[in-house]
C-alpha cells in the first residue's frame, strides 16, 4: 500500500458535519477498517464535535459583536433624528407645517433609540431556587435587579426582605 495522507483524510472528515468515515474511505481509496482504527485511536469524532462547537462559539461571538455595533449605530441615528427634530422645533417656532414633521422625527427617533436599548422588552421575574428548606430564595427581574428575598418554609414562602425596584 502506498503512503496514506492521514492529515488530508482527517481534515476532510472534520470539514463538514455530513462527511462520514465511509466518505473518507471512498475519496482517498483507503480501506474503511484502516480509517476506523485510526479515527478511533485519535478520537476523530470527538475532535470533529469540538471543532464544530468552537466554530459555533466563534460565530455566536461575532454575531453578538455585530449586534452591538448595529445597536450603537441605531442609537446614534435615533439621537440624530431627535436632535434634528428639536432644532427644527426651536428654529421654526413650531409653525403648523413643520410641527408635524418635527413631532414625527422625535417619535421615530425615540422609538428607534428605545428599541436599540431594549427598553420596551417586557422583563419577567426569575427565581433562584434552593433545594433546602430554610435557605433564602432571591426573586429578581430579568436584569437581575432584586425584587424580594424569601425563605422556604414547610408549605409556604415567607418574605424576608422586599426591594424597591420602581
Amino acid at each position: 500500500m502506498s503512503h496514506i495522507d492521514w492529515l488530508s483524510i482527517y481534515n476532510f472528515f472534520i470539514s463538514s458535519d455530513s462527511i462520514t468515515l465511509v466518505d473518507c474511505a471512498k475519496k482517498f481509496g483507503v480501506h474503511i477498517d484502516y480509517i476506523r482504527q485510526k479515527a478511533a485511536k485519535e478520537g476523530w469524532t470527538a475532535k470533529k464535535l469540538q471543532v464544530r462547537q468552537t466554530a459555533l462559539t466563534l460565530m455566536e461571538q461575532q454575531t453578538a459583536n455585530e449586534i452591538v455595533k448595529r445597536n450603537q449605530e441605531h442609537i446614534k441615528q435615533a439621537r440624530l433624528l431627535q436632535g434634528t427634530a428639536l432644532e427644527a422645533i426651536a428654529e421654526k417656532g413650531l409653525r403648523p407645517e413643520t410641527f408635524d414633521v418635527a413631532r414625527k422625527a422625535l417619535e421615530v427617533g425615540q422609538k428607534l433609540e428605545r428599541a436599540a436599548l431594549g427598553m420596551d422588552k417586557p422583563i419577567t421575574p426569575s427565581v433562584e431556587l434552593a433545594n433546602n428548606k430554610g435557605q433564602t430564595l432571591r426573586i429578581t427581574w430579568g436584569d437581575l435587579t432584586p425584587i424580594a428575598d424569601m425563605v422556604q418554609g414547610e408549605n409556604h414562602l415567607e418574605l424576608v426582605k422586599s426591594y424597591d425596584s420602581y
